[in-house]
């Protein structure tokens, strides 16, 4: 199987975008360009902004192979059901076209479905699968959003999955805490084996609401897999993220501090420092790219 050499990872919401592109050199990877953008008051049209994301990403010669691009997690519907140990991938594809009103009874709009294997214990002659449904029209708008930036999207993932892409070279087995912070949002993502098990988004004003806001989310998490006896094992925290750190300690859930850049050539600039941690979910899409063939 061969890997692209060069990958675009694009993260695009209503008042920020952020990219990251890679270039993938022997073994060495390296960001070859990025760029952040926040707006506060949301007070930018988003043909304004999708002007401006398409400047910026055409300033450099552009050889990308491969273009990810990320759904918020918000839109798309979740939920994991047991299946026939029976059906093959073709079975359950079919059996997902033909199920959205049973699956789905209070949504009217045609969706667009794809799932994923779960680990978890299922009954006797079936298995689980992780459903994800998007509606056909927020996939044709972020469809039509990447074609006028001239780019082609080659994958299209959802942006809580592209965070776990920044993990994918630990081995994980026990349940986890992800927590990421950005643009005074804190996400909380408890996963197993790649797995997203639960997750919540929150907004905060302080550094004070934030244990309090996460005792909430492990407690809810563990009441609602009482039956499992799953607790959260550890927490981990992204380089840069010391102020959250400081205030974790209470929780006594051993902390691991992770920095997803370790291993690629950075710019060496204070835009990027400042930047970086706005920038993870552009990377792990991007990093995806790198592994499509």
């Amino acid at each position: 199987m061969k890997k692209n050499t060069c990958s675009l990872g694009l993260d695009i919401s209503e008042c920020h975008y952020a990219f990251v592109a890679l270039a993938r050199v022997k073994k060495i990877i390296k960001i070859e360009h990025y760029g952040y953008f926040y707006d506060s008051n949301k007070a930018i049209k988003q043909s304004e902004l999708i002007n401006q994301l398409k400047n910026e990403l055409f300033q450099k010669k552009r050889r990308t192979k491969s273009t990810v691009i990320a759904i918020p997690s918000l839109m798309v519907l979740k939920k994991t059901i047991p299946i026939s140990i029976e059906f093959n991938e073709n079975d359950i594809e079919i059996y997902l076209k033909l199920s959205q009103q049973k699956l789905f009874p209070n949504i009217q709009d045609k969706l667009i479905f794809d799932f994923s294997f779960s680990t978890q214990p299922a009954k006797n002659q079936t298995k689980n699968i992780h459903l994800f449904a998007t509606r056909k029209t927020t996939l044709n708008e972020r469809i039509e959003m990447i074609k006028k930036l001239g780019l082609k999207a080659t994958c299209i993932d959802i942006d809580s999955y592209a965070l776990l892409q920044n993990l994918k070279s630990l081995t994980l087995k026990r349940t986890n805490l992800l927590i990421y912070s950005s643009d005074q949002n804190l996400r909380l993502i408890i996963f197993s084996n790649n797995e997203i098990l639960y997750e919540q988004n929150l907004l905060y004003t302080s550094q004070n609401e934030i244990l309090q806001m996460i005792l909430k989310t492990i407690n809810s998490f563990e009441i609602n897999h009482s039956n499992t006896k799953t607790k959260t094992e550890q927490i981990f925290l992204f380089a840069g993220y010391d102020p959250i750190k400081n205030t974790l300690n209470d929780l006594k859930i051993p902390i691991a501090i992770i920095n997803p850049f370790q291993n690629i050539l950075t710019p060496n600039c204070e835009n990027f420092k400042k930047n970086k941690n706005q920038l993870l979910i552009a990377l792990g899409l991007a990093l995806r790219g790198l592994s499509y063939d």
